[in-house]
């Protein structure tokens, strides 16, 4: 089997690398071996690979400069979607794409599922919904996995930037009214890779597994809440912050607003995934330990 990974910079892509090495012959490209806003090129790299599967997660993530920068996200989380949706479908090859939970309000009274419709607030989550409808209407065999809240030791991302915070302040204040499930780059590496497998196993191979899935952590809580997890348990492992859990002020949304609107409540059912691949989704909390102890190794605190 040969897998073609595109995006492997990323949160997500670096755990992608380590965990498809077993399942065939893989070729990892990042955005300084190919830009995706290549269209020409991007055509010539999938149909000089030929690959079986094409896992594609790169993205134009940074929510707040895509309202300003909309051209880029559309570019690279659409456009680029099209193209690579297009290859695929000549090759007859799965397509493995990862999406957003922005792509829905959060008006919805509960955990969104894969069948509610997406109603996306920023031009970012419009940008990811779009390569999403691109997909469901071009590719033959894909798998959409919207994720939430995505972190990792590496790159930009919430506990990073709280941790680092928390080194040289004494008072944070973080927003308590968005509610969703922090997802940890690990965990949708291994869930990918796990469900590759499936999808090019004699197995299951008559049945038709293409479709969205919803892949995110159980448990949900706040900003907020995550803020005082972390800060906690860094206080726990005697790791030496200036902030404590006590000196984290909750605010609303509106009191930090940013040029993007964000869902306020993001949850996602994972119901479907697990039920189709015999999963079981573990609670967000249990990669915090693990998630500190890399940040102190990579000098965060």
């Amino acid at each position: 089997m040969k897998i073609l990974l595109f995006g492997k910079n990323g949160q997500v892509g670096r755990r992608l690398c380590s965990v498809l090495l077993p399942l065939g012959d893989l070729v990892a490209l990042g955005s300084n071996d190919l830009d995706l806003k290549d269209f020409g090129k991007l055509r010539e790299c999938i149909g000089h690979h030929k690959p079986d599967v094409i896992v594609n997660a790169a993205a134009y993530t940074q929510v707040d400069k895509a309202e300003s920068d909309s051209d880029a996200a559309f570019a690279i989380n659409s456009e680029a979607v099209k193209v690579i949706s297009e290859e695929a479908a000549k090759i007859n090859a799965w397509l493995v794409h990862y999406s957003t939970d922005y792509v829905f309000d959060g008006s919805k009274n509960g955990a969104y599922t894969e069948d509610d419709k997406p109603n996306p607030l920023s031009i970012y989550g419009k940008s990811k919904l779009a390569g999403d409808d691109y997909i469901q209407s071009i590719a033959k065999k894909y798998i959409i996995l919207r994720s939430s809240w995505v972190f990792d030791s590496y790159g930009k991302n919430f506990p990073k930037t709280i941790l680092g915070l928390a080194v040289k302040n004494e008072h944070l204040r973080i927003i308590d009214d968005q509610i969703g499930s922090p997802t940890h780059a690990s965990l949708i590496a291994n869930v990918t890779a796990f469900i590759i497998y499936k999808v090019m196993s004699q197995e299951l191979a008559s049945e038709n597994l293409s479709g969205v899935y919803n892949l995110s952590s159980a448990g949900e809580v706040s900003w907020y809440g995550f803020a005082r997890a972390l800060i906690k348990e860094a206080h726990d492992m005697s790791y030496q912050l200036k902030c404590t859990p006590e000196n984290i002020t909750p605010i609303g949304a509106k009191d930090y607003p940013t040029p993007a609107r964000r869902p306020l409540h993001s949850k996602l059912d994972a119901a479907k995934l697990e039920n189709k691949f015999n999963l079981a989704m573990p609670r967000w909390d249990l990669y915090i330990k693990p998630s500190l102890e890399d940040l102190k190794i990579v000098g965060i605190i």
